[in-house]
């Protein structure tokens, strides 16, 4: 064995020996025919080092900075894109392949899982929020009649300049040019339709002006029966009323004092025996900084009780309803942090629907289970970049998006485990309820992680 060595180490001197002669590695770093790799001194036998896999030609020049980083791109193109088309039309074909042995050429569920989640959440924290769809405010909606009510004058004086046109032409006779009186009575019709447009246009936002006046003077009537309440309230001396009067009469009085109107998610009705019932909506706010300053109201009125069983945890969550900015915060950082729960969370509802197949393993379940939520997470990166980027399309496509979480799991279950027909159906119909109920699980461990956090 020591004589194997040192003639291994005899080999590798005389092939460093013989490079130093003819210049080394010099400036481009070539090792040359018959040289010994530069990372590892093994003698090459080829373009890269059997041992360690570097080329034998290691460049030195600044141009190889972006030869190099073309070549990454190279790379990476000949591992993902393998992988993410497979990934995306024939999930089964590539999980049954890299389980069953033919790995070298995908990249693995593993990496691909974390890449994905990162991508993810890269794009929920760019553009995540969707554009506000909140209503126009009261001076918004004020504003936008002003204009109409212009365009509508407009449209009626350009109609009777058309009419007095085509009168002019009518008058004629049967000298009127036949062309021009058929050009006028076309202006003329183009003309009623501008004026029938802006009529209907105008009267839409007429009617949600009124509306919304409505509301407020609705909303108004209610904050003055709650002085008339808070009054019988003192003389009854009824603490626990007194307690509720003064959180409805917080909500109503952030909602009036607005410039721009009571947002639409407040309402208020008055019953027949005196009782104000004030309702507050957030989720219909339509922007995450709307639905912050409705928490905050909520909490600064009370009217969000915590309840955990430890006084330190309940009073941290106090804090982060008092400042939700930085709830969401923590718990989108928490999302992204313990992801990976996704998989021991699925991998027991998994290994369930095979649980007297002898021939599966658990390994197969988890590569099955990260290639899947690889694929959801890329879904969730496209349908968000929709509804950022074509707003317009992305209510007829809903539905597809919908469905597609369950076309693609069939698919994949059916592929990987190479099942027939029926089996893949009732298997991926479970699967589907197993899904939502480990999604839920996550969800509300997330936010309790990132509320006590």
């Amino acid at each position: 064995m020591s004589g194997e060595l040192e003639a291994a180490g005899a080999a590798i001197t005389a092939g460093l020996a013989a490079r130093t002669i003819e210049g080394g590695a010099g400036r481009d770093g070539h090792a040359g025919a018959g040289g010994a790799c530069l990372n590892c001194a093994t003698p090459l036998q080829g373009a890269f080092c059997h041992v360690c896999g570097q080329s034998s030609h290691v460049e030195r020049k600044l141009v190889h900075v972006f030869e190099e980083f073309l070549h990454g791109i190279a790379h990476f193109d000949t591992k993902a894109w393998r992988t993410l088309p497979r990934l995306i039309g024939r999930p089964g074909t590539l999980t049954n392949e890299y389980i069953h042995g033919k790995r070298a050429r995908y990249v693995s569920p593993l990496a691909t899982f974390l890449f994905v989640v990162f991508m993810m959440f890269f794009a929920f924290a760019m553009f995540g929020e969707m554009p506000s769809s909140a209503p126009a405010t009261l001076p918004d909606l004020r504003v936008q009649a002003a204009a109409v009510q212009n365009d509508l004058a407009k449209a009626e004086s350009e109609a009777a300049a058309a009419r007095a046109a085509l009168a002019k032409i009518e008058a004629q006779g049967s000298a009127a040019d036949a062309d021009r009186l058929a050009d006028a009575k076309d202006a003329v019709t183009s003309a009623d339709e501008d004026v029938a447009d802006a009529k209907k246009s105008l009267a839409a936002i007429q009617g949600k002006i009124d509306r919304r006046t409505a509301v407020v003077e609705q909303l108004k009537a209610a904050r003055a029966q709650l002085d008339v309440n808070e009054a019988k309230a003192k003389a009854e001396n009824d603490a626990e009323a007194l307690k509720d009067i003064a959180a409805a009469k917080t909500i109503l009085d952030a909602a009036l004092t607005r410039p721009e109107g009571p947002p639409e998610g407040v309402t208020a009705n008055v019953g027949a025996d005196g009782d104000v019932n004030v309702t507050l909506n957030a989720s219909r706010s339509g922007s995450l900084e709307s639905i912050f300053e409705e928490i905050k109201k909520a909490e600064a009125a009370g009217q969000i009780s915590v309840n955990t069983g430890s006084e330190s945890l309940n009073e941290k969550i106090h804090a982060k309803l008092r400042n939700p900015e930085l709830g969401w915060y923590k718990i989108q950082n928490t999302a992204y942090k313990f992801s990976f729960l996704l998989v021991p969370l699925s991998l027991p509802f998994v290994a369930f629907l095979f649980l007297f197949k002898k021939d599966v393993t658990l390994y197969d379940h988890v590569v099955f289970i990260l290639y899947s939520l690889s694929f959801m997470s890329l879904l969730f990166v496209i349908a968000v970049g929709i509804g950022r980027y074509a707003p317009s399309v992305a209510g007829p496509l809903g539905s597809i998006v919908a469905l597609t979480p369950a076309v693609h799991m069939f698919f994949h279950l059916r592929g990987t485990y190479r099942l027939k027909l029926f089996s893949a159906l009732w298997r991926t119909a479970v699967l589907c309820v197993f899904a939502t109920l480990a999604l839920s699980i996550f969800v509300t461990l997330i936010i309790f992680m990132g509320l006590t956090g």
